[in-house]
C-alpha cells in the first residue's frame, strides 16, 4: 500500500490516484491527512513539507480568533475525510504529530 504526504485539497489526491492507476500501479493509496490546529501552521507546514494549503482553508484559519483556529481546522478535516470516504478511498492516515485530540474530534464528528 501507499500512504500519501499530507494534503488539504482532495482533488490532488484524486488526481494522484488517477495518475497511478493509469501507470499500472494497483496498490491501495491511503490519503494522508493533517488537522490544522494553529495559525502558525499556515506558514510552517508549507515550509517544512513543501505542500499547498487551499486559499479557503487558509483564510478561514487566518480570520479565526487564535483559540478558534483549531475548530476551523477540524471542520475542514471532517469535510475532507467525509469526501474521501464517500469516494471510497481505502482508509485514511492521520498525521498526528504528538497531538491526537484533533483527530479524535474529527472522527467523532464524521457522519455515520
Amino acid at each position: 500500500y501507499i500512504v500519501t504526504q499530507m494534503f488539504f485539497d482532495n482533488q490532488q489526491y484524486f488526481s494522484f490516484v488517477d495518475t497511478c492507476q493509469k501507470a499500472g500501479i494497483a496498490a491501495p493509496i491511503i490519503p494522508g491527512i493533517k488537522v490544522l490546529t494553529r495559525k502558525e501552521q499556515l506558514r510552517t507546514l508549507p515550509e517544512k513539507f513543501n505542500i499547498d494549503i487551499p486559499y479557503a482553508l487558509s483564510e478561514t484559519v487566518r480570520q479565526a480568533e487564535p483559540e478558534r483556529a483549531k475548530e476551523s481546522g477540524i471542520a475542514w478535516a471532517v469535510g475532507q475525510v467525509q469526501e474521501l470516504l464517500e469516494w471510497n478511498s481505502p482508509g485514511v492516515h492521520f498525521y498526528v504529530m504528538g497531538n491526537p485530540a484533533p483527530v479524535i474530534e474529527v472522527i467523532r464528528q464524521l457522519k455515520r
